[in-house]
């Protein structure tokens, strides 16, 4: 039996911008599209160095050319969901690495440039959508400059990353995990620095950047600066998602909040990915565990890996519920576990804006759903080695 998993290729790249195409518009409409002007382009290649930038500082994603690993189960043989070394590189820098004169690099299995990669690939597509739906002279319709500031925005939303990993209290020893500020005060150890919230700090870093490109454009810099703050998300939310603070002014703006966490309703393989991507990220014991395996120095006690099979299943379990609540919460309101009723993320665009987005992008959950549920399937009775090998961390012969 093959496990159903993601794709055999590079998953997701930033796509350049389609050249320009003569249709039938109106004269005016077609010199709108041809000409573009020098703050676009400048943007577009801002968005390339904001890329570069992440890259560097939190890493990319590796998708090895070596044939994936076979493994051996009560069920038969499954296929590993990745291939040996990919999340390798990652497993050197749990704890971040400095050298001197440096700042401390962290390179993170999740938020790293694939990340933010795919942000802006799912804002390209929602604003290629919407733009074939509505007429050149609408409201609605979004300029090459403004899908390039869009653009910009989401290659720079997670360009401020700060992370603390602690133990938190009534975790066993080892079982560490990896917070977002802003940090609890008490109840982990060790104590967390004081930090504010890494959407709050990122755009000021994302609009600096830019120089003086953007000066007298304060509402760019509103637009850059909303963006960021839609995608802060607060837990408590009965279906296993994570809601969103997003407003309603610029609405363009939430086209990022939407792509942050809109891979199982836009790009079922790469949600794939991302789910299990955030458990190494999150859970440093788990990451730790797998590169010792596939050291094959080190031995390992039972307990961790129980606590490993435990924490892997119960996220991949997770990842269920998550494809299905966020469908939940894009199309309708619900109320919080505190009791709060939330309109749902597509009430903070345009009715005729979130139409579009229902029928012809945000809709592809239920498929999320169903492969979160085969790669449940196929490793709810798997042995910390075979679970090991379905991340790409085979023992080296």
């Amino acid at each position: 039996m093959v496990g159903e998993g993601p794709p055999r290729q590079n998953p997701g790249d930033y796509i350049a911008p389609p050249p320009p195409t003569s249709g039938d518009e109106a004269p005016e409409t077609q010199i709108e599209q041809r000409e573009e002007t020098e703050l676009t382009l400048a943007l577009r290649e801002e968005t390339e160095n904001a890329l570069a930038h992440v890259k560097e500082l939190f890493g990319s994603r590796n998708i090895p050319d070596t044939a994936p690993t076979i493994i051996q189960t009560e069920k038969g043989e499954v296929e590993a969901q990745y291939r040996p070394n990919t999340f390798d590189e990652f497993a050197k820098y749990i704890n971040g690495t400095q050298q001197e004169g440096e700042e401390k690099k962290y390179l993170l299995p999740y938020h790293h440039e694939g990340h933010s990669k795919a942000d802006v690939r799912r804002v390209q597509k929602m604003i290629q959508i919407i733009n074939k739906r509505v007429s050149p002279d609408s409201q609605f319709y979004i300029t090459k400059e403004m899908a390039a500031l869009l653009e910009y925005a989401a290659a720079t939303h997670d360009i401020v990353q700060k992370s603390f990993i602690c133990k938190k209290d009534g975790q066993k020893e080892g079982e560490n995990i990896r917070l977002y500020p802003p940090y609890p005060k008490e109840g982990i150890t060790p104590p967390a620095p004081d930090h504010e919230r890494n959407e709050i700090e990122s755009p000021q870093v994302a609009i600096n950047k830019l120089g003086e490109l953007l000066d007298g454009r304060d509402d760019y810099k509103q637009i850059i600066t909303a963006a960021h703050l839609h995608t802060i998300n607060e837990k408590g939310f009965g279906p296993g998602t994570v809601w969103q603070k997003i407003g309603d002014e610029p609405w363009q703006a939430n086209l990022i909040a939407f792509a942050d966490v809109g891979g199982a309703a836009m790009e079922p393989e790469i949600f794939m990915w991302e789910g299990d991507e955030f458990l190494l990220e999150q859970f440093p014991f788990v990451l730790k565990a797998f590169a010792q395996y596939r050291q094959g120095t080190v031995d390992i006690s039972q307990a961790t890996k129980d606590a490993v099979i435990k924490q892997t299943l119960s996220w991949t379990k997770s990842q269920i519920a998550w494809a299905k609540g966020r469908k939940e919460v894009f199309n309708q309101k619900f109320r919080s576990m505190d009791g709060q009723e939330i309109q749902p993320d597509s009430s903070h665009v345009p009715p005729e804006i979130a139409t579009i987005l229902k029928q012809e992008v945000m809709n592809q959950n239920d498929e999320s759903a169903r492969l979160a549920e085969a790669r449940y399937n196929k490793r709810e009775n798997m042995t910390f080695e075979q679970l090991a090998q379905d991340f790409g961390f085979a023992q080296v012969a």
